[in-house]
């Protein structure tokens, strides 16, 4: 969510309903969900206020993952085999852009295997805003290294490994964004 402070939870509890309304486990096409809630988000937010997602659905039953980006950071996919996919395609920020200035293709739908073992990835944009007493912030591509390292651990041993990681680089300094993290495996 845009901004800070109690107006951006209550922006977030108004986007959290939108989803709700346009999204669940049987929605034929989540990047025509995204079109409708940009709509509708783009009315009730105030000018320049926007929500950005990284969206998914998880299908056990099929073993895939369908989602939708809209100006998120990237995801990462760590396959069981080793290999890694990072997702980083997506629409812009929702409420951002008025629904006339966008198309239906603006936000595209993704469908991917899972395979057990498999383990995603997802951040917010806090993590990567992290400094340094000496304001140098952790690249991505570390924060990446980091997860790949501690592969091996459960998810929660996962997140919480690097969020000590992250505390220790800013070494005292201030957070001044939320961090938000999240790691889930197929079993």
């Amino acid at each position: 969510m845009s901004g800070h402070g109690v107006s951006s939870s209550l922006l977030a509890s108004i986007f959290h309903t939108q989803l709700e309304d346009c999204i669940n486990i049987e929605t034929p096409s989540i990047a025509d969900a995204f079109y409708q809630i940009n709509l509708r988000v783009h009315e009730l937010f105030p000018e320049g206020r926007f929500a950005s997602t990284f969206h998914t659905i998880l299908n056990a039953e099929e073993n895939t993952m369908r989602f939708v980006k809209a100006a998120r950071e990237p995801a990462v996919l760590f396959r069981h085999d080793g290999n890694s996919e990072i997702f980083d395609k997506g629409g812009p920020a929702l409420g951002l852009l008025p629904s006339e200035l966008l198309n239906k293709k603006s936000y595209i739908e993704h469908s991917i295997p899972l395979n057990q073992g498999d383990t995603l990835f997802l951040y917010s944009d806090g993590l990567v805003e992290v400094e340094n007493t000496a304001g140098v912030m952790i690249e991505r591509k570390e924060i990446i290294d980091w997860v790949r390292q501690d592969l091996k651990l459960s998810p929660q041993q996962i997140a919480d490994s690097l969020y000590r990681k992250v505390i220790s680089h800013a070494s005292g300094g201030d957070i001044v964004d939320d961090i938000s993290i999240l790691v889930i495996r197929k079993l």
